[in-house]
C-alpha cells in the first residue's frame, strides 16, 4: 500500500505488520539483537505511540509527505486519549492562524478480550469545539450498529453512553460489515467503526463514509474510506448573515 500509487494520503492502521527491521550491534552485544518496528517508505511519515522495547504495535499512522509539505501534522504522545493501543494526530491547515486544529485524529486498537480497556477513552471528554475523528478496530458488538443476531458487548452500552454524553455519531451504515472471517460458521461482523462529532459535521471536514474490499489485500478487514476536506479555524468562517428586516428610519 505504501508503494502504490494512489491518491490515498492518510493511512491509519490497526494491527499492522511489526516485525525485524534492523540488527543493532555494540562492543557489549557483538551478535546484536533484533529492532522491530513497521514497514518504512520514504514518502511517508509514521507515526507510532510510545513502545516499550517488548511491545508489539496495535495502532499506527501513514501521512504522505506531500500532505505533510502542505500542513502542519502534530503527534500527541501525551494528549489522554493517547495509550499504548492508540495514536493521536492534529492536523492543522494554518498553526500560525489555527488555535485549534483543523481536525485531530485518533487512531484507535481494542484489542478482542472478555473485558473491554477503553476505560481512558470513558473517562475523557471531548472538547465540542474541536473536530475530532476517532476511527479504529473496537471489537464491539452493539445494537447501534451490529448486524442483526449479533450478542451485544458487555461494555456496549458504556460506549454508546459515552458517545451520547460527548455528542459522537458514528458514520457507520448500520448493518454494513466491516469483517468477513475465513471460516464459513462466522457471520461478518462491524468492529470498524468511525466516530466524529458536531464540530467536524457542521464544519465539513469529512465525507460521507465508503467501504471498500478492494484497497486492502490480506486482510479479513475492509477498508474505510474518507475524504479529508481542511478548512481553518471555526471561529475564521465567516458569521451568517443577520435575519430579519432592515427598518425603514421613514
Amino acid at each position: 500500500m505504501l508503494q502504490k500509487d494512489s491518491n490515498l494520503q492518510i493511512l491509519l492502521l490497526q494491527e499492522p505488520w511489526f516485525g525485524t527491521v534492523a540488527t543493532t550491534r555494540s562492543d557489549a552485544n557483538p551478535e546484536g539483537h533484533a529492532q522491530r518496528g513497521p514497514p518504512t517508505n520514504p514518502t511517508w511519515e509514521m507515526f507510532v505511540p510510545l513502545l516499550m522495547p517488548a511491545d508489539t504495535c496495535k495502532a499506527m499512522a501513514y501521512i504522505c509527505k506531500s500532505l505533510i509539505n502542505n500542513h502542519t501534522i502534530v503527534h500527541c504522545p501525551n494528549h489522554p486519549l493517547t495509550a499504548p493501543h492508540s495514536v493521536v494526530l492534529d492536523i492543522f491547515k494554518d498553526p500560525t492562524l489555527d488555535d485549534m486544529p483543523s481536525l485531530q485524529v485518533i487512531n484507535v486498537y481494542h484489542p478482542l478480550a472478555t473485558n473491554h480497556s477503553l476505560g481512558y477513552l470513558f473517562h475523557h471528554h471531548i472538547n465540542n469545539s474541536t473536530p475530532i475523528l476517532l476511527i479504529g478496530d473496537f471489537n464491539t458488538h452493539s445494537p447501534c450498529w451490529s448486524v442483526k443476531g449479533k450478542m451485544p458487548s458487555r461494555w456496549a452500552s458504556a460506549l454508546t453512553d459515552w458517545m451520547d454524553d460527548n455528542g459522537i455519531h458514528c458514520l457507520n451504515e448500520p448493518g454494513v460489515p466491516t469483517w468477513f472471517s475465513s471460516r464459513e460458521d462466522d457471520n461478518p461482523s462491524i468492529l470498524d467503526l468511525a466516530l466524529t462529532n458536531k464540530a467536524a459535521i457542521f464544519g465539513g471536514q469529512l465525507s460521507a463514509l465508503t467501504i471498500s474490499h478492494s484497497v486492502v489485500l490480506r486482510s479479513d478487514h475492509v477498508a474505510i474510506l474518507l475524504k479529508y476536506y481542511p478548512i481553518t479555524s471555526i471561529a475564521l468562517l465567516p458569521p451568517l448573515a443577520p435575519k430579519g428586516y432592515r427598518t425603514n428610519n421613514e
